[in-house]
């Protein structure tokens, strides 16, 4: 109590509760959408170091994986009068149960040899190119291979003494069948 002139007591101000925190209800957080992934379990394909057999149209070529990220293949291209050989280079961008998705370059040498009606055409040259392909497993060791991507070629030659250079770039598409050994079946 507090006192004022004159003797009378005056009571001191009560003092304020204070105010008790808000509790606010605890939230679920919320469901994470689902997202697409490799089933677990056993690998349909075989990994890790391996060597590739392939047919593709119209040709075969020899594949080393020596890991599931890089492949190195030589292959080669036939048909009557052409003649085309060379190698890949392949870096693995996904992989999902069945289906690897990779970039491939390629550098190539041919020649081409045909007969017309005026005589004999011979020509030889380059070809690169940059390719998208994908790989399905059939089974945990044979792989179909579907290419797409653009090459730029450059041939050069003639008939009859007359030479001629030719050139561009075009779009490329193939298709293979390839059978692996070694790795490890997981």
């Amino acid at each position: 109590m507090n006192q004022l002139a004159g003797g009378a007591a005056v009571a001191a101000p009560a003092a304020k509760p204070k105010p008790e925190p808000v509790k606010k209800p605890v939230e679920e957080p919320a469901a994470k959408p689902e997202v697409a992934s490799a089933p677990s379990g056993p690998s349909p394909r075989v990994t890790g170091p391996r060597f590739g057999f392939g047919l593709n149209y119209p040709g075969a070529g020899v594949r080393w994986h020596p890991n599931d990220r890089f492949a190195l293949e030589a292959r080669g291209q036939f048909e009557p009068g052409v003649l085309v050989a060379g190698g890949r280079g392949y870096l693995t961008l996904v992989s999902l149960g069945r289906i690897v998705v990779a970039a491939a370059a390629e550098a190539d040498y041919g020649s081409y040899t045909a007969t017309e009606s005026w005589g004999e055409i011979k020509a030889s040259g380059t070809a690169f190119g940059g390719f998208l392909t994908a790989e399905y497993y059939m089974w945990k060791r044979v792989a179909l291979q579907l290419d797409l991507g653009m090459a730029q070629v450059a041939l050069s030659g003639g008939q009859g003494g007359v030479e001629a250079t030719a050139g561009g770039v075009s779009l490329v598409t193939g298709f293979g069948l390839t059978w692996y050994l070694g790795g490890r079946e997981e």
